[in-house]
């Protein structure tokens, strides 16, 4: 029986691209034995090529990528890299990443073509980056081949965004953690993740201390506050402006309110302004399997999909939204930087009335207008007192694009016919130029036809020239004509001729319709692949029905007048509901806005704060932990609470700058072939979905005659099979666990002062340095008078754990 990998350490090393000690964007490099990973590839929103140019220059490196989340953070430069840099390798992502990251890259794109004249990628670029993309399932392992044989991906729930994952990336039976971002919450659409549970002691952590600094409020508290000032605003003759995301934590905004808007019956207008609008909650409708089991359960029980909303009004242009009735509105619109985008344009229509209010629903991305709006919020704020300041003010750029007109659209008319002509003079040198190389190889052949005798057998008679050879451009001079005088199949030369006319008395009528690369076998005396016409001359069916050519011909012209009817009619409503396709231009101007509406911000981030992270990471407890993506003051104070916290376990925490490559010194691993000796004397105890068993053996050579080369486990002298061992507790209980375990059997119990209190008389605490305070011990301590309470509390805490 063998056990486990080769001897030797795995080779990992870390090389932090961007994203470090700041909130920017995320890219990372992970390389396991050779083969590299590129860990997220994020962009800003000012999409400044510069700074993407640490990954540019590394881009030959890399063999993978992996990617977390859908929004532009995680994903927004992979459009660039596949359609302008060349970067061709696989990209792993789970569904719900896979299709709403191609949302939010749509989105960015026209919300930025629509004002500018933005070229830094395009459409077809994001559809060549999304096609590389190979989805996954949460847990589903995929064994890599090739160069990264031996290496298996697992993408992980992660909470936050719709299918974001934690990627377990396993080696040699290691395992490299990739988590950032997560969210151990459950939310309205989304179960909080798996991290903690899922992972236990891995040789390497990556994770991010974007939120250590923050204290998440009760989801319950932040959403009343919301609803309030909303509904304060509406209830004032004010509109509220929330600028959102394409499709990512807006699910979770539309969800509440969705909700709040049908309990309370409102008539307010309730909007979602973006490009792709109607795409994003279509996908969200058939994405409930990747969402939490309360709108599973609705929907199996109710059919009732939460995403079909009946209060919501989606608009995908603002001649849509200006249809919707006048008055109070709350329009959810893209983008959240006010960069670009219909909240840019819906901000500066409303920020100069105070009875508006704009609501920022997570942190802004730095040096973007929701940042600089949020500022002079909060500085006007605490300067409130002095009256006299009056409302703070900006200097704005608003961009639009108008039709061309005049001599502007005369000019641009004739720019685009002088590159049609060009287009079409350079098509038509090589179209003649491909023909003189035809006929030069025509020519070459009928000479080498001509030495040879002119038999051979394998050479037609129209090589010889009494045939027009049948190329690409005689076939576009083929005529299939019904009717009286139709000549069936007949081929037309270049000069408008007939082949027929053409043709030497020793050629054939099957001849004619050949096309060039075909030669007729010797002997045949008709083409060995029929005219696609031939049968209109059938008489009968292979039933013996008689056939009438006119019932098909009569069928086919109704069919093909309705298509044509429908089209036309598709084509005209088209036409009637699209704006003319114009030439057009942007046009920009500088305009004074003044910030007379309320600024509010609430936190539907959806990450975890700094305690749940740090009781979190303190669990899972990786040996060596390295900390990205965060301010230099949060990643510092995570280091010191990790190093704290894991002190008795011996790990090391980084923090590594950009560029600074970290080398982990993964523990090698061994492989034996266990005896049969050995394993006869063994009893396994079953845990979970593995099988324990205590060993105790000497390492002896490999068994004769056995093909495997391995060293064998035998047993020790005088050892026989588990003698001296067992009565181990494995696994870790929390106390809330105990109490529902308890409340389940009938005793009752209550905590106090973190102790666990039963039956009146027995007491259930964790054990001083056990794991929930940092210690590398842990486990439970009942104090108590024996008694039967005392056999049965103990029984119910003994279930909890698994005894080997």
């Amino acid at each position: 029986m063998a056990a486990g990998g080769s001897g030797g350490a795995t080779c990992v090393r870390f090389v932090p691209l961007i994203g470090v000690h700041s909130r920017q964007p995320l890219s990372y490099l992970l390389e396991v034995e050779g083969f590299t990973f590129l860990l997220d590839c994020g962009w800003n929103d000012a999409y400044d090529t510069l700074l993407l140019q640490p990954l540019v220059d590394v881009l030959p490196q890399i063999d993978a990528v992996l990617l977390s989340h859908s929004d532009l953070a995680h994903l927004g430069a992979l459009p660039y890299l596949v359609g302008r840099r060349g970067l061709a390798v696989p990209v792993y992502a789970t569904s719900p990443v896979h299709k709403m990251g191609q949302m939010v890259m749509y989105d960015q794109y026209l919300s930025r073509q629509a004002v500018s004249d933005f070229d830094v990628f395009n459409l077809d670029d994001i559809d060549a980056a999304f096609a590389l993309m190979q989805p996954l399932r949460y847990q589903q392992n995929l064994t890599l081949g090739g160069k990264g044989a031996g290496i298996e991906l697992t993408p992980f729930a992660a909470g936050h965004l719709l299918g974001g994952a934690v990627w377990r990336i396993r080696k040699g039976g290691e395992d490299y953690v990739y988590a950032v971002d997560y969210n151990h919450r459950k939310e309205r659409h989304l179960s909080g993740t798996v991290l903690e549970a899922a992972f236990q002691r891995p040789a390497l952590l990556i994770t991010d201390a974007c939120n250590v600094l923050q204290t998440a409020p009760e989801r319950p508290g932040k959403e009343q506050q919301l609803l309030d000032s909303v509904m304060a605003t509406l209830r004032g003759d004010g509109s509220v402006l929330v600028p959102v995301d394409t499709a990512g934590r807006l699910l979770e905004l539309v969800l509440l309110l969705e909700r709040y808007w049908a309990e309370h019956r409102l008539t307010y207008p309730l909007v979602l302004l973006s490009a792709m609008a109607y795409s994003t909650l279509e996908f969200a409708k058939s994405q409930l399997e990747w969402m939490n089991e309360t709108l599973v359960r609705n929907l199996g029980h109710a059919r009732d999909n939460p995403f079909s909303t009946r209060f919501l009004k989606l608009c995908s242009s603002r001649e849509e939204l200006s249809h919707l009735p006048r008055g109070p509105k709350l329009v959810m619109a893209t983008l959240p930087s006010l960069d670009a985008g219909f909240s840019r344009q819906l901000f500066i229509d409303w920020a100069g009335n105070p009875r508006n209010a704009v609501v920022f629903v997570a942190a802004a991305e730095e040096g973007t207008l929701a940042e600089h709006v949020q500022q002079l919020a909060a500085a006007a704020q605490q300067q409130a007192q002095q009256q006299a300041q009056g409302a703070p003010t900006m200097q704005l750029v608003r961009s639009r694009r108008v039709p061309l007109e005049g001599q502007e659209l005369e000019d641009h008319l004739a720019a685009q016919q002088a590159e049609q002509e060009a287009a079409a003079a350079a098509a038509a040198a090589a179209q003649a130029a491909e023909e003189r190389r035809q006929m030069a190889v025509d020519a070459a052949a009928a000479a080498a036809a001509k030495a040879d005798g002119g038999g051979g057998g394998l050479m037609s008679p129209r090589a010889s020239g009494s045939v027009p050879r049948a190329n690409s451009l005689a076939i576009g001079h083929l005529h299939s004509r019904r009717g009286a005088a139709a000549v069936v199949g007949q081929v037309l030369a270049p000069d408008g001729q007939p082949v027929e006319q053409l043709r030497g008395p020793s050629s054939t009528a099957a001849e004619a319709c050949l096309v060039e690369g075909f030669e007729v076998p010797r002997g045949a005396v008709r083409p060995m692949f029929p005219f696609e016409d031939e049968w209109e001359h059938v008489s009968h069916d292979e039933y013996g029905a008689g056939l009438d050519l006119a019932d098909f011909n009569a069928a086919e012209s109704t069919v093909a007048k309705v298509m044509e009817s429908e089209m036309a009619a598709e084509a005209e409503a088209e036409e009637a509901g699209a704006p003319p396709d114009l030439p057009t231009k942007v046009e920009s101007e500088t305009i004074t806005v003044t910030l007379r509406a309320r600024v509010l911000q609430f936190d539907f981030d959806g990450r975890s704060d700094g305690r749940s992270m740090r009781t979190m990471l303190a669990h899972v407890a990786p040996r060596t932990c390295i900390l990205v993506h965060g301010s230099a003051a949060a990643t510092d104070a995570m280091a010191a609470h990790l190093r704290h916290d894991l002190a008795g376990l011996l790990a090391t925490v980084h923090t590594p700058t950009a560029g600074q490559a970290v080398e982990v010194a993964a523990e090698p691993s061994y492989s034996l072939v266990l005896s049969d000796e050995l394993m006869a004397g063994v009893r396994l105890h079953r845990i979970g979905d593995y099988q324990l068993a205590w060993l105790e053996g000497r390492v002896g050579p490999p068994a004769d005659g056995s093909e495997s080369q391995l060293p064998q486990l035998l047993p020790a002298a005088g050892a026989a099979g588990e003698a001296g061992y067992g009565g181990v507790f494995i696994g870790d209980v929390r106390l809330s666990e105990l109490k529902q375990a308890l409340a389940a059997v009938g005793i009752a119990s209550e905590f106090h002062a973190g102790a666990l209190y039963c039956a009146g008389h027995v007491v259930v605490k964790r054990r001083a340095g056990g794991a929930e305070e940092g210690g590398g011990g842990g486990g439970l301590v009942l104090e108590g008078a024996l008694s039967e309470d005392y056999y049965r509390i103990r029984e119910v805490v003994y279930g909890q754990y698994h005894i080997c």
